[in-house]
């Protein structure tokens, strides 16, 4: 009589791991999958926020120690993510806080050591760029 019954529990046994391992794959597939989604949609929103953003250097005052910076494109500039160089030097913090909106001009100091004829390049954090030789 235990040889009829060995038999029926092997394939229960092998009906339960089986049901196991198709659920463990369900949900490691959910997961990869929706870990994906939420990569792929972050990108999706950069990659529109890059498209968006387009400045340009309307004008460079070295008297005053100024760049004027207009946004052309279509999606507002974070002025605290827009870098400043100069001769190809970082300038921390020269653009200062805020938002500029499309159409808006915004400005950016300029170091005390500004001289006539030094390159000034803007970069914002969705990666337009604009350079300019200071007049």
């Amino acid at each position: 009589m235990s040889k009829g019954i060995t038999p029926v529990i092997a394939i229960v046994l092998l009906l339960m791991i089986t049901i196991a391992l198709i659920g463990f794959a369900y949900v490691w597939f959910q997961h990869t999958a929706t870990g994906l989604t939420s990569n792929i949609g972050r990108q999706v929103n950069r990659t529109t926020t890059q498209m968006g953003e387009s400045i340009t250097i309307t004008s460079c005052d070295v008297s005053n120690k100024i760049v004027y910076v207009k946004n052309i494109g279509s999606s507002s500039i974070i002025l605290s993510n827009t870098d400043l160089y100069v001769e190809g030097k970082l300038i921390p913090d020269s653009c200062g806080d805020g938002v500029a909106a499309p159409g808006k001009t915004f400005s950016c100091d300029l170091p005390d050591d500004i001289e006539s004829g030094d390159s000034v390049k803007i970069v914002t954090g969705g990666g337009s760029v604009d350079e300019i030789s200071c007049p």
